[in-house]
């Protein structure tokens, strides 16, 4: 585990994600007469600061917006013919779903109350197991209880500038299949309304912005929208990813914030007012496409 981005946030000079290791104090080495001395030690791993000098110390555990998560208990990607030939059947072909380290399992499905066997599209980050998708014969899914929800294919767009987000792991493999590598798929498809991709991320940006930006606390910001604080956190922990592959969400992201009024000085505004502004954005943003819709098809008569 690492506090590298709540000891950042902090202010601390770090140029390692884990370990232990002296820098400058942001507290006091910009008025000490040897600016330079390292007298600050950092423990990247657990969180933990002080300084030899003036004294800072600290836990930055307690600023951390962390869930503990659950994880999957075992890990399958070994498939049989019967599966081989399900997917031969929507074109994907064997070498594709060794790639996804696609498994099968016997598993309890709880929409039909027993035990079926199901195929496992294995969620991955940094190779390590996260999250599992069940899905049977009748197209009943199930994930893992407790565990996080992260982009399925992760791994393999982490080091990619664009990147192709799909609505499910079907179309995720097929797009493979393809030869269009940079892709990866929400975790919950888009069968529900209040989970497209679109509404993934407003919320996103709703809950950035009143956890930054006001004096709302996760709770209180839970229960404008009747979710659970878990929902916010995590929302907030993957947000900064959200925006490093999605040029839209990132454009968007800021319009909103300058909209707004919200700077970098941290200005406190009401959770109404900011819903307010969000909402007054929305429609001018219709009025503004319906604009350029009209003068885009006039330019091509």
């Amino acid at each position: 585990m690492s506090y590298y981005n709540e000891l950042s946030n902090l202010g601390i000079t770090i140029k390692k994600t884990n370990g232990q290791f002296k820098t400058i104090c942001p507290k006091c080495s910009n008025d000490r007469r040897n600016k330079k001395e390292r007298c600050l030690s950092v423990d990247v791993d657990k969180g933990l600061y002080n300084c030899h000098h003036c004294g800072w110390a600290g836990s930055a555990s307690k600023f951390s917006t962390r869930i503990d998560y659950a994880l999957p208990h075992r890990e399958s990607t070994g498939i049989n013919e019967r599966v081989l030939k399900w997917f031969d059947a929507r074109g994907i072909s064997e070498s594709t779903l060794l790639h996804w380290k696609i498994g099968e399992s016997l598993e309890y499905m709880p929409q039909v109350n027993k035990k079926r066997r199901v195929i496992n599209f294995n969620y991955y980050r940094d190779n390590q197991l996260v999250n599992v998708k069940y899905r049977d014969s009748q197209k009943n899914f199930k994930m893992v209880s407790g565990a996080e929800l992260i982009f399925y294919g992760l791994d393999n767009i982490k080091k990619l500038d664009i990147v192709y987000i799909v609505e499910g792991e079907i179309d995720a493999l097929s797009l493979h299949e393809a030869g269009l590598y940079s892709v990866c798929s929400v975790p919950n498809g888009a069968s529900k309304g209040n989970q497209k991709l679109e509404y993934v991320y407003a919320r996103a940006i709703y809950f950035t912005l009143c956890y930054k930006f006001t004096n709302a606390k996760v709770v209180e910001i839970a229960k404008t929208l009747n979710m659970n604080h878990a929902t916010i956190l995590h929302s907030l922990k993957t947000f900064p990813y959200m925006l490093k592959h999605s040029s839209k969400l990132n454009t968007d992201y800021f319009l909103i914030k300058e909209l707004a009024n919200v700077n970098k000085k941290n200005k406190k505004i009401d959770v109404d007012k900011l819903v307010n502004m969000y909402n007054t954005l929305l429609i001018k943003f219709d009025v503004l496409e319906a604009m350029y819709n009209k003068l885009d098809a006039k330019n091509k008569k």
